[in-house]
């Protein structure tokens, strides 16, 4: 994890929106949200306690600090997609199960054990009331 000053020497995404106290605070705020595994309350409490709503604010209104955002999102689901695997390889049931749940379903398995299919067959049995 950088030190302020080394972070202060770091460029900032092209285009992001503040003045050179803003930017340093959002080029901070994304390494602590790296640091953090991409969760916000410990990001923005590293961050010298930013507020969410201000965390919220740069993301709606910079997109550059959003698409830096999204980018360590991504790093962090790759991160624990690694980690399921790795689980997967090392034999560990409940993360196969996790796994086949939520990538196989077109192979039958799910949460409600029924096999999932496009087709719908709907049969009506009537019997006369006579």
């Amino acid at each position: 994890m950088g030190k302020k000053e080394d972070i202060e020497e770091w460029p900032a995404p092209k285009g992001m929106l503040g003045d050179k106290a803003t930017i340093l605070r959002k080029k901070i705020f994304l390494t602590m949200f790296s640091h953090h595994l991409a969760i916000i309350t410990p990001a923005c409490k590293a961050t010298s306690n930013l507020s969410r709503t201000t965390y919220h604010t740069w993301r709606k209104e910079d997109s550059v600090f959003n698409a830096a955002c999204l980018e360590i999102e991504q790093e962090q689901v790759d991160m624990v997609e690694t980690n399921l695997l790795r689980n997967v390889r090392d034999g560990k049931e409940i993360s196969s199960i996790f796994y086949l749940k939520s990538k196989a379903k077109d192979r039958g398995y799910g949460d409600d054990g029924v096999k999932v299919t496009n087709k719908i067959k709907v049969t009506v049995n009537k019997k006369d009331k006579a």
